[in-house]
């Protein structure tokens, strides 16, 4: 039984203890491509205008201030399709619109365990003023 709990803490452990780390506003999509499970950006006050960012592991995004993601009316801006994530005190403006793609301020394909606390939307090109929020799960 000790044996069980050492390997099942060994997996975890990196989950619960990630890194901490700052993001300003042109590093969001880099950082989130290089961020391990269990890490914790901290994205600096600005207007991040990097299109869409796809978020597939366990990671938290706060905003610490006056944090604004805009997708300039061309983008989706989040795209999570990861478990255990956690989206915090953002700001998301002008998702994308398309007749041929379900463009949304946060798409959540396939994703479980997902927080969203402190998110704005605001200035959606398709369905204003409905909440731009597209939810798919494919069951297996």
């Amino acid at each position: 039984m000790k044996l069980f709990l050492s390997i099942l803490l060994f997996v975890i452990a990196p989950a619960a203890f990630g890194k901490k780390i700052p993001v300003k506003p042109g590093q969001l999509k880099a950082t989130v491509a290089i961020a391990k499970d269990g890490d914790t950006l901290l994205l600096q006050p600005g207007l991040y205008k990097e299109g869409a960012i796809t978020i597939t592991r366990a990671l938290t995004l706060i905003g610490e201030g006056n944090c604004v993601l805009d997708g300039e009316n061309k983008h989706e801006i989040l795209l999570i399709s990861g478990y255990h994530v956690s989206i915090r005190n953002l700001q998301l403006q002008h998702a994308g619109y398309s007749a041929l793609n379900d463009f949304a301020a946060i798409k959540i394909v396939d994703a479980s365990s997902l927080l969203l606390d402190g998110i704005s939307i605001r200035d959606s090109l398709f369905c204003d003023p409905c909440i731009k929020l597209f939810i798919c799960h494919h069951p297996e």
